[in-house]
């Protein structure tokens, strides 16, 4: 906290610093030039007091015109001068914020809550940013006026701006009990298909007060937008206002619709967790369909993530050291949602190969009524472990074919990446790394189910941890 502290005084600091270096530009006198400037060229006019009447007169001309310049070229130093002020006060916000982001345990930080199904950004730490981001939101609505509006402007901005505050009103409601409000985001684009996601969403939610939604589409697609909009008062309808291409390194313009969608979330996360105040958020793209008890899976697990800092939140970008940090997701092994968007950035690769097989979960679990502590690091890891490599080793064959005398769990075991891949791919499993973490690995381990019996894909037992060179 103490460390937090010093960053809003220094940002505040610094904010003061830039408003008097304002008004100590703004209010020198025009018509007074810089001294240093203007020594050598008086020295010149000088020179030529001694001709007639007539040079007179065309110097005083000259005089008059050189003054007029300085005056228009000391106006273009001010204007240039202060966009650089306002520039650099920019980029010190962005700056105290990678440093606070690059510090989390430093800071009190509280979680936030995803359910991601593809490539995403990772979603930013409120409470470590709030300080900032309190200084950012109160100024964010009148982020794009500039002078006079017209009537039209003047009732878009009353209205967005009555709209924001009602959000706001919504993040910092009360609930009985102490009972968490979460914001459910769903990212939308040009399938009008999304109100099959909606209805579900509407359908099972257990309160609205409880879980706002808020629906952020990009694409400007108008039948998407006309579909969102038709349904009332039952969710926000927010849009990406940035439609511009994307400049793109030649090697990745396969990649150009990630480039978008990774636009398209910082936007949404800024907005939903800095802007309207939540301090938490579900994502949920247009694509799902959910299982009926989604929210409470959400509501069960939730404690968890506030008292374990070793848990986060799954993502392929999360997979890479700097973003996972050590820490791990839980999941249900019965998925709670389920693709239906065949079509998509992915053009529909994985879902023919692996998505499309998902099964929906069908029976309600009440996850707020259990006990899920075990679910906690400290508990978890010694029983998993000992599970693991106490279950018996077979080979990759003896699973397919052969008669297996032991009754539960058992492990195939894996040295290297290219034996895991191997291994991975002749089990139907997705062979993929990200920075030396299998998909789906915990501490290296896989766990899934073949023909009715659990096996562990597992590295050696005196594993010492992802290795990055592995991909």
């Amino acid at each position: 906290m103490r460390r937090n502290h010093s960053f809003v005084v220094v940002f505040a600091s610094l904010t003061v610093w830039g408003v008097v270096t304002y008004y100590i530009f703004l209010q020198q006198p025009l018509g007074v030039p810089n001294v240093d400037i203007l020594e050598g060229r008086e020295g010149e006019e000088l020179r030529v007091s001694g001709k007639n009447a007539s040079s007179r007169a065309t110097t005083s001309l000259a005089r008059k015109l050189q003054k007029e310049s300085r005056v228009e070229e000391h106006l273009n130093r001010l204007e240039t001068k202060l966009k650089e002020q306002f520039s650099d006060n920019d980029q010190l916000i962005k700056d105290i914020k990678l440093t606070i982001q690059e510090h989390p345990v430093e800071l009190n930080t509280s979680s936030a809550l995803a359910n991601y199904t593809s490539g995403l950004p990772q979603i930013i730490k409120k409470s470590a940013l709030k300080a900032v981001a309190n200084a950012e939101s109160n100024r964010s609505i009148n982020d794009n006026y500039e002078g006079e509006l017209s009537d039209e402007e003047k009732w878009k901005k009353e209205k967005e701006d009555e709209e924001v505050r009602h959000i706001r009103a919504l993040a910092e409601n009360k609930l009985p009990g102490g009972a968490p409000v979460i914001a459910v985001l769903v990212f939308a684009c040009n399938r009008v298909t999304v109100s099959r996601c909606l209805d579900q969403l509407i359908k099972n939610r257990p309160s609205q007060a409880q879980f706002p939604i808020i629906v952020s589409q990009d694409c400007a697609h108008k039948p998407t937008a006309e579909v969102i909009a038709s349904y009332g008062e039952q969710l926000f309808h927010i849009e990406q206002p940035d439609l511009s291409e994307i400049v793109i390194p030649p090697k990745e313009k396969k990649f150009k619709g990630y480039y978008k969608i990774s636009r398209h979330y910082g936007w949404a996360l800024n907005q939903t967790l800095f802007k309207y105040n939540f301090d938490t958020v579900i994502i949920v793209e247009d694509d799902l369909d959910l299982s009926t008890d989604f929210f409470e899976y959400f509501l069960g697990t939730y404690p968890l993530l506030q008292k374990d800092p070793t848990l986060c939140y799954w993502d392929d970008w999360i997979r890479q050291p700097e973003q996972r940090r050590n820490r791990a997701c839980i999941r249900p092994e019965l998925s709670r949602t389920r693709t239906f968007g065949k079509i998509g950035v992915s053009n529909g690769h994985f879902f023919e190969k692996h998505l499309k097989y998902i099964k929906l979960n069908e029976k309600f679990v009440p996850f707020t009524k259990l006990n899920l502590s075990y679910l906690l690091k400290d508990n978890y890891d010694v029983q998993f472990v000992k599970r693991v490599y106490e279950s018996p080793v077979i080979t990759y064959q003896e699973l397919k074919s052969g008669p297996i005398v032991h009754e539960g769990p058992v492990r195939i075991p894996y040295h290297t990446n290219d034996i895991y891949k191997r291994t991975s791919k002749m089990l139907g499993l997705m062979e993929d790394f990200r920075s030396g973490v299998p998909r789906t690995g915990y501490r290296g381990v896989v766990s899934f189910m073949y023909k009715g019996r659990r096996v562990y894909l597992a590295p050696n037992a005196n594993w010492k941890g992802y290795d990055p060179s592995w991909s």
